[in-house]
């Protein structure tokens, strides 16, 4: 019964890995969508002063920048033209649903860029790994991601 309540409350679209999509999800810290009719709030550029600075050319249908991590934690920004998935990773985000996308197929890869593009939308995830203005928080600095997971999956007596 649990199981279906959540499914029930889980926004689908396409891209969420259900049901049988399986290529791996991308854990993203936060992402946003740009587009010639609505920008991000605290974007000041014009979206065809983004593209240019991204890398990529202005389409009609926008850029969805997805923030995330690469091999030893490297920040980096994938720019890829998944833009309903974006969407709909808002709607569950904004129901406190912390659900990652599949990768996207490398048709939609517009683009991979070293750091972050921001302002953007924070995931559940990425709202927990940061403080305000997406600082590290303080104990990250400190200890390091793995080491501060490894502490607490202790404390709660489990394995990592």
């Amino acid at each position: 019964m649990n199981a279906l309540a959540r499914a029930l409350r889980h926004y689908h679209f396409d891209g969420d890995g259900c049901p049988d999509e399986d290529r791996p999800p991308v854990r993203l810290v936060g992402a946003s969508v740009v587009n010639p009719g609505a920008m991000p709030a605290g974007m000041e550029e014009a979206y065809e002063e983004v593209c240019a600075r991204t890398g990529v050319d202005p389409g009609p249908e926008g850029w969805a920048l997805w923030n995330t991590w690469g091999d030893g934690e490297l920040k980096v920004t994938l720019v890829v033209s998944a833009v309903e998935t974006t969407e709909g990773l808002f709607e569950n985000w904004t129901r406190g649903r912390a659900l990652d996308p599949v990768s996207p197929l490398p048709s939609r890869i517009a683009l991979v860029r070293a750091g972050r593009t921001g302002p953007m939308t924070f995931s559940p995830r990425g709202a927990k790994r940061t403080g305000p203005g997406g600082r590290p928080l303080p104990w990250t600095l400190a200890f390091g991601p793995s080491r501060v997971h490894r502490r607490i999956a202790a404390r709660r007596g489990a394995a990592w």
